[in-house]
């Protein structure tokens, strides 16, 4: 079914500094025809606390591969997908925690607390 061990996916982040906001898509460009997944993770300052980043995951699994097959990979893939996600959510705190700790959230956070003139 799958030529090659390897499967490529193309990313697309959009930072809105002054938004406040990230996102981040992602989706698979081989083997499409077995499985397309898809994910757009939008991270954003929490409204109510400074020290808190609120995190949106959304996903698409669909199989077209035929056969009767579609369900069955769609349903392993999102179980799969599901126990990764842990791992996923670890990976992005270690980024945002390493940001934060190289000073890149400073200039908003210096530009918030000024004052109006």
């Amino acid at each position: 079914i799958m030529r090659g061990n390897y499967a490529y996916i193309l990313e697309d982040v959009v930072v809105d500094r002054d938004g406040g906001m990230l996102v981040s898509k992602t989706r698979n460009i081989t083997h499409t025809r077995l499985l397309k997944v898809e994910e757009k993770q939008t991270l954003v300052a929490d409204p109510h606390n400074a020290n808190n980043t609120l995190c949106k995951n959304e996903t698409s699994i669909v199989s077209n591969i035929g056969y009767g097959l579609n369900s069955r990979i769609e349903n392993f893939s999102l179980s799969r997908f599901s126990e990764n996600l842990n791992k996923s959510r670890k990976g992005m705190l270690y980024v945002l925690d390493l940001a934060q700790r190289k000073g890149l959230f400073r200039q908003r956070l210096l530009a918030e607390q000024r004052p109006e003139a």
